[in-house]
């Protein structure tokens, strides 16, 4: 969809102002934080999503209101080297956020000894943890991106060789 959309030119054509992607960032955030209270609460890991229409919807709007947010910072800052760097190696966070939770999840509990709950009980702390997630991930993405390039979808730039056919 991304691909169509992209070639398609409907989003330099018609959000090229700065102004035009901010206001359906807005619009679709708000309707994230109307519907997202009417469905909860959605635990995907059990497979338990309420209404099942209202969790794609909300999704949708959250991915799409995430896209229109990255044209107007992208149109307001320009091009921010790190958030390049995060935004090219998704692939890595999304197969390893779980582990990375559930590390931080115990630290959470077994070294400072608080109670796993705080985890989802103020908004501000989960975009927190989930913002020290992405750092602690860092590390993992330069060994992915280095030693198991074709793992993230990249190309080798060096062959293996399992054995040599050369006397």
């Amino acid at each position: 969809i991304g691909n169509i959309i992209k070639s398609s030119g409907v989003v330099e054509k018609y959000f090229a102002k700065s102004f035009y992607s901010l206001m359906p960032a807005i619009i679709l955030f708000a309707l994230v934080i109307i519907l997202s209270p009417l469905n909860s609460p959605v635990a995907a890991k059990y497979r338990e999503y309420n209404n099942f229409a209202l969790y794609i919807i909300t999704g949708l709007s959250g991915a799409i209101g995430g896209l229109f947010l990255s044209i107007f910072l992208d149109k307001i800052f320009g091009f921010i080297r790190p958030i390049k760097y995060i935004s090219e190696n998704t692939m890595v966070i999304f197969g390893f956020h779980a582990v990375c939770f559930t590390v931080m999840k115990a630290f959470l509990v077994f070294i400072l000894n608080k109670p796993a709950s705080v985890i989802g009980s103020n908004p501000w702390l989960d975009i927190a943890f989930t913002a020290l997630a992405v750092i602690l991930l860092i590390p993992v993405i330069w060994f992915c991106n280095k030693y198991i390039p074709f793992l993230v979808g990249q190309k080798r730039d060096y062959k293996i060789k399992i054995f040599s056919l050369k006397k």
